[in-house]
Formats: structure tokens, sequence, C-alpha cells
């Protein structure tokens, strides 16, 4: 039996053991390096989100929305023809671009980032209902109260800024 086992088979069995040795250990770096580029890209991710919902929080640091809100309220009410102007929302492009990949993110970053970003995007349409030809045709009671509404959902837009800004913030400090 030991006439068959000869160096030829030593060296094929060898050669065997060190393939299978060499795959486990290409796999195992492959692994690791897809690994370290999920880990960069969630913090990438985070990083960007951060930043857009930081410069859309920016807007509300140096006008106080109550005290603005009122006076274009008692304006309002007080001529008829008075229709206040708004700006365009500026599109949030970061989170278009990678909504796809959000599943990437820790669930409670994913959590808050979505109810902010779809806050915002019923403020981009409450927009632009505002300064359509309808809303200046309103009565002004109706205009008053639907912009009270705007603020409102300005200031709870605000408020999920500042709890996704919190969440992203914990998820970069303490990477999984």
């Amino acid at each position: 039996m030991s006439a068959w086992i000869g160096p030829a088979i030593v060296a094929a069995l060898i050669g065997c053991l060190t393939t299978m040795l060499g795959w486990s250990v290409s796999y195992r770096q492959l692994r690791n390096l897809e690994l370290v580029k999920r880990k960069e890209k969630i913090v990438d991710y985070q990083t960007a989100l951060r930043a857009e919902i930081r410069s859309y929080r920016a807007r509300f640091e140096y006008m106080n929305p109550i005290a603005y809100r009122d006076a274009i309220i008692a304006l309002i009410e007080t001529d008829p023809s008075f229709t206040p102007f708004l700006p365009l929302e500026t599109p949030l492009l970061i989170f278009s671009e990678i909504a796809k990949e959000i599943h990437i993110l820790p669930t409670e970053v994913i959590d808050t980032v979505v109810l902010f970003y779809a806050q915002a995007a019923m403020i981009v349409q409450l927009t632009m209902d505002l300064r359509s030809e309808d809303f200046h045709d309103l009565a002004r009671d109706r205009k008053a109260g639907l912009y009270q509404d705007y603020y409102s959902v300005l200031l709870y837009t605000r408020k999920l800024a500042d709890e996704a800004l919190d969440r992203l913030e914990n998820g970069l400090n303490n990477p999984a």
C-alpha cells in the first residue's frame, strides 16, 4: 500500500493543501477589504447627509420664524391684496443620490433621516402651493391659516433636522 504513496502523490496533496490555504487567505483578505470599504461608505454617506441637513437647518439660525410668521399673518389679515412671497426651496441632492443605498446605514439613522427628508419634500410641495395663483386668490383668513400651517410644518421640520443631526453625529462618533 505504501508503494503507491510515492513522492508524486505527496507533492500533489501538499499542492492541493497549499492551494486551499491560499484560497482561504485570499477570501479573508477580500472580505476584510469589503468590510473596510463598507464602513468607509457608511461614514461618507453619514457625513454627506449631515452636511446637507446642517445647511438646511442653518436657514433657521438667524431668523425668528415665529415672529416672522406672526408679522406676515398680520399683514395678510390687514391687507386683503397682500400675498406673501415664498422663495423656492433648494433641492436636497445628496439624499436623492444615495437613497438607493441607504440600507447600509444604521437603522436609527435611516429612520430619522428618511422622516426629515419626507417632511422636507412636503415643504417643497407646500411652497409650490403657496406660490400658486390659487393661493393668491384665496380669502385672507384662508391665506393666514395656510401660512400658519406652513410655518408649523417648517418648525416641525427644524425639529426633525435636529433629531437627524443628533443621530448622524452619534453614528459618526460611534461607528459599528
